[in-house]
């Protein structure tokens, strides 16, 4: 992946904001919202067993529930 300056960036949301592209800030918080509570259970269960914690802790919570999926 390339790393982008942030001019760049700020090019890129000065075009975006021209096209008409930019989402709202209420349409970002909510990709923000669904993002998390799709993820958050993976990243604590890998978070946990990178750091050799117990999983069986958070049963019932969906966090290591990943380790049963096939």
């Amino acid at each position: 992946m390339e790393k982008i300056t942030p001019t760049d960036l700020r090019k890129q949301a000065e075009q975006l904001i021209r096209d008409g592209k930019m989402p709202t800030l209420k349409q970002l918080l909510a990709a923000v919202a669904e993002t998390r509570e799709k993820y958050t259970a993976k990243m604590l269960e890998a978070r946990h067993v990178r750091r050799g914690w117990p999983l069986s802790h958070y049963e019932g919570t969906g966090i290591g529930d990943q380790a049963n999926r096939a």
